[in-house]
């Protein structure tokens, strides 16, 4: 954290300090766009960046400067600096093309009592979106914040982009497959639960990244934003979770990602994360529940050929059933352990 401190002698104001920073990223592209601010005394510039992180200067004036590393000229800021010295101020800027100085910002600090034990000043300043589609990046410890135009990961979004548990929603040719496979189990004596045939791929964007958040396989900020494609819809999630202090918070951040993948209702056991571009949004593909009790049953595969299996386990993970559902063209993950309840056209 930059800090200002004053010094005794002869109002003399010590800098104490370094660089601050601050991402933002575009959400319509895949580059970042960073801004940068420098805090630095009018009056000691050569010092301040030779003698970090202490040099003297008689001038109570600090400045500082935000510049675009990127094109930010969609976007509107606010910039919110906390002085340390009971004033604060807000500066609405605009954002501008790379390398433009967006906005300079300066303040002075009053002659400090030379009777008073020195003092420092905590300089906080955070920035965040007004208007446009950048949003902030935790990549810069001084600019941990949400998202703007986005709401923050959680359960709720569960909700948004429904997925489908009927077999009259997958794809013509693979739902007459998949139903005389089921015809077939239930007639056996398994009791077969459809839970996802068709799912969008907002939603199947959304599980997948979930997952492997909270699997602490990719960090929230390194998630790259969905892309639509013709007739898709834009998933304005925020990952990225902040403490009260705006800074970001990991925990929030994967506790938060594990809440949505709990809704989704995804096994955390699973040993793959929900694939990104899955078989689902195609209809080519259904994830079911298949569980019996009886020691022995018989399943009649496509020819009608009865398939008696008394092997364990007595679910999807049987390999005999696994055989007879091969036999329909609806073909188990592989391996089955790494996704239990995954089934398609062609295993994937």
């Amino acid at each position: 954290m930059p800090r200002w401190t004053t010094a005794l002698a002869a109002g003399a104001v010590l800098v104490a300090g370094g660089t601050a920073s601050a991402d933002v990223r575009p959400a319509t592209s895949s580059g970042s766009v960073e801004m940068a601010g420098e805090l630095q005394s009018t009056a000691a510039t050569t010092c301040f960046k030779k003698s970090y992180p202490n040099c003297v200067s008689s001038d109570p004036k600090v400045a500082f400067r935000l510049v675009s590393r990127g094109d930010t000229s969609r976007c509107t800021f606010r910039l919110k600096t906390v002085w340390g010295d009971g004033e604060t101020t807000t500066r609405d800027f605009a954002g501008g093309p790379d390398g433009t100085t967006l906005t300079p910002v300066e303040h002075t600090y009053k002659k400090p009592n030379p009777f008073l034990v020195p003092k420092t000043y905590a300089i906080n300043w955070t920035v965040s979106v007004s208007s446009g589609t950048c949003y902030p990046s935790s990549d810069s410890p001084t600019f941990r914040r949400t998202c703007a135009t986005k709401s923050l990961s959680g359960a709720a979004w569960a909700q948004q982009f429904p997925a489908s548990t009927r077999l009259e929603d997958l794809e013509a040719g693979y739902r007459t497959k998949v139903t005389g496979f089921v015809k077939a189990m239930r007639a056996g004596g398994i009791r077969v639960t459809p839970v996802t045939t068709y799912r969008p791929a907002e939603r199947a964007y959304m599980m997948h990244y979930a997952w492997r958040i909270m699997k602490k396989q990719i960090t929230p900020d390194k998630v790259p934003a969905f892309k639509p494609a013709k007739g898709q819809s834009p998933v304005n999630i925020c990952w990225q979770h902040t403490d009260a202090n705006g800074k970001y918070d990991a925990a929030a951040s994967v506790a938060a990602a594990t809440r949505l993948n709990t809704a989704f209702g995804t096994d955390p056991n699973n040993r793959v994360a929900p694939a990104l571009n899955t078989l689902h949004t195609p209809r080519l593909a259904i994830d079911m529940n298949t569980t019996w009790s009886a020691r022995s049953i018989t399943v009649a595969d496509k020819s009608g050929t009865p398939v008696t299996i008394a092997t364990t386990p007595r679910t999807g993970l049987n390999s005999k059933l696994i055989a007879v559902g091969a036999t329909y063209g609806v073909i188990h993950f592989a391996p089955p352990k790494s996704d239990p309840n995954h089934w398609s056209y062609n295993g994937r």
